[in-house]
């Protein structure tokens, strides 16, 4: 959380569901499953939850851990993404050239009349090297 809760909770008090959620900046109905959850540290005092400053400063710490571990790991999606599509790409572009190649020697280094022709051969050699990838 935010390092104004770490100013607003003090460590060595105990605060009720409600308080606890609204130091939290969370709804109630929100807090109250998390309880349920076991993912909040408390003591029921009669028939009310308390719960002491520091677990609240420990669960804002490790929600704030969890956020950056997720964010990293989309992160890190995202680039080996872009890495693969940058390959696929290469890979494509490659074997585009070697079409075309393959075609100028066929043709006796002669451009072909209608480009049709040539985008149809370079559709081919891109939809069978796509199914290879998969």
């Amino acid at each position: 959380m935010s390092k104004i809760i770490a100013h607003e909770i003090n460590p060595n008090a105990y605060y009720t569901t409600e308080e606890a959620a609204e130091l939290l900046k969370i709804p109630v109905r929100t807090f109250q499953l998390m309880i349920a959850r076991k993912e909040v540290k408390g003591v029921k005092m009669g028939r009310r939850w308390r719960f002491l400053g520091w677990d609240l400063l420990d669960l804002a710490g490790r929600n704030k851990r969890k956020r950056r571990a997720t964010l990293e790991a989309w992160t890190d999606r995202a680039k080996q993404k872009q890495e693969t599509d940058k390959s696929l790409r290469a890979s494509i572009v490659e074997r585009c050239r070697e079409i075309q190649a393959a075609i100028l020697a066929e043709r006796s280094g002669r451009l072909l009349p209608a480009s049709g022709e040539l985008l149809n051969q370079l559709r081919e050699g891109r939809d069978d090297e796509l199914s290879n990838m998969h």
